[in-house]
């Protein structure tokens, strides 16, 4: 992610991360989800900012 101050080639895309949420969220054991390490400064046109603040309504939705 453009935001992150780790970025780099080779990580996550945002459709499996997705995927990777909602098998989470449905887990009995999981109970919360935490985003950390986003960079405002770096973050080009606040697409980490949103994506995240997106994925954390996504896990909130799929919660059971």
């Amino acid at each position: 992610a453009p935001g992150c101050p780790a970025s780099g080639p080779g990580g996550m895309d945002s459709y499996t991360l997705l995927v990777a949420i909602e098998i989470a969220a449905r887990h009995p054991l999981v109970k919360m989800m935490d985003i950390v390490e986003i960079d405002p400064t770096k973050d080009f046109r606040d697409m980490t900012s949103k994506t995240a603040a997106y994925l954390l309504l996504y896990f909130i939705k799929n919660k059971k």
